[in-house]
């Protein structure tokens, strides 16, 4: 066998590049002090940024639930991501029992609504009845380092804010990515006939909402769902709306010309979700079970293209509980939707009222590979993934 310290440098160099996952580098820097002092060069790292786009995922925290059997509350989970042994991340370095004991927040009522690089936010809102007011309180944490930044509420006097999307995670104006000091919040509401945007910035004495001028000419009627790099509403029609989330901007694309007639039908629901090579997707369901793929063409443009399509019948067909009836599209009490639960991975839920009892089923389909799986209508169909990222680039640590 080869002494591998024999290998040059430049060779090493070209091998590490060629590693398929951040966390394969992070492991081969703590295996010498050569190897380490490669890999922490800032102009390799740069370098291999570039090549690998990847980011290093540690894992993905899940809300809290009421447990059926117990009906006691379960507080938000942190799963770590499948990686090579040994594991990247120590699990206990993700807890938020600093948020518990700080009083920050309940997690019976407050909830993860969205994540972004190695922060999260929660959200809480509040009603008063018989008013129009409106509030929102809101807590950005960032579990590595456990420290947290409390959000001045969002507050309204208008019932038409209700008709709002948000609040989401985007980057702040300085460069560098995300962080506690560099981030920004954004809520979009209709109101008074057109789209509005309030946006939250932190600065040096705590932060402040603002308006943020919105397109006139961009419409988001309905909001579809988060991709790591945007934020996506159909418009109506073919119209698809992005906003960039490293720089608040508005971008447009059109779902396929061929199935025209396919958007504006009624019951049609559209979703976004990440496959597992990073890219958006739109999920198109209608009735009669039939789940369409929409991808952006490989090679650059702005119109939607169909992927794949996935009859939910053939599917579902083999689990128990399945009826022929669910996806048939002939019963008007039945009801069929997508959630989506983490890249490439959604919940297809079915809702039937026969005999004045509402009967649910549900099921989680893996998108790529079409394996499924019962899932507990109860416990297990909100289990929306919000994935957590290790900060890059790393810190570091040689072996001597």
């Amino acid at each position: 066998m080869g002494d591998i310290h024999g290998i040059p440098g430049d060779v090493l160099e070209l091998i590490f590049l060629l590693l398929a996952w951040p966390a394969h580098l992070i492991h081969a820097a703590s295996t010498c002090k050569r190897w380490h002092n490669i890999v922490a060069d800032p102009r390799f790292l740069s370098l291999f940024t570039s090549l690998n786009a990847r980011p290093l995922i540690a894992g993905s925290y899940y809300n809290g639930r009421y447990l059926k059997v117990s009906s006691e509350h379960a507080r938000p989970a942190f799963v770590a991501a499948a990686s090579p042994s040994p594991p990247v991340v120590d699990c206990r370095r993700f807890s938020l029992d600093f948020l518990w004991s700080d009083n920050v927040v309940d997690s019976k009522s407050w909830k993860i609504v969205d994540s972004r690089g190695s922060l999260l936010l929660w959200a809480t809102e509040r009603y008063e009845c018989y008013s129009p007011k409106w509030r929102m309180d809101m807590v950005v944490c960032e579990p590595l380092t456990r420290r947290y930044k409390v959000i001045p509420p969002m507050v309204s006097y208008s019932i038409f804010c209700r008709s709002r999307s948000g609040p989401f995670l985007l980057d702040g104006d300085l460069p560098g990515g995300i962080n506690l000091s560099n981030f920004r919040v954004i809520c979009v509401a209709y109101e008074h006939h057109r789209y509005c945007g309030s946006m939250f910035t932190p600065h040096k004495l705590g932060g402040s909402w603002g308006r943020y001028a919105m397109d006139g000419q961009m419409k988001m009627s309905y909001f579809m769902g988060r991709t790591r790099g945007s934020l996506y509403w159909h418009a109506g029609g073919r119209a698809v709306t992005a906003m960039d989330r490293s720089t608040a901007k508005l971008s447009c694309s059109e779902l396929p010309e061929k199935m025209e007639p396919y958007w504006n039908k009624q019951g049609m629901e559209l979703k976004v979700t990440t496959g597992r090579d990073g890219e958006p997707r739109i999920l198109a369901m209608a009735a009669g079970g039939v789940l369409r793929v929409l991808a952006l063409p490989r090679g650059g443009g702005d119109q939607w293209e169909l992927e794949r399509t996935i009859q939910l019948s053939a599917v579902a067909a083999g689990l128990p509980g399945y009826l022929p009836s669910y996806f048939a599209g002939r019963e008007e009490s039945e009801e069929v939707w997508i959630n989506v639960t983490d890249a490439a991975m959604v919940t297809v839920s079915v809702s039937t009222f026969r005999d004045f009892n509402l009967e649910s089923w549900a099921f989680r389909l893996d998108l790529e590979t079409l394996e499924t799986e019962l899932v507990d209508i109860d416990d297990g169909v909100s289990d929306v993934a919000f994935p957590c990222e290790l900060p890059w680039p790393p810190v570091l640590h040689a072996r001597t």
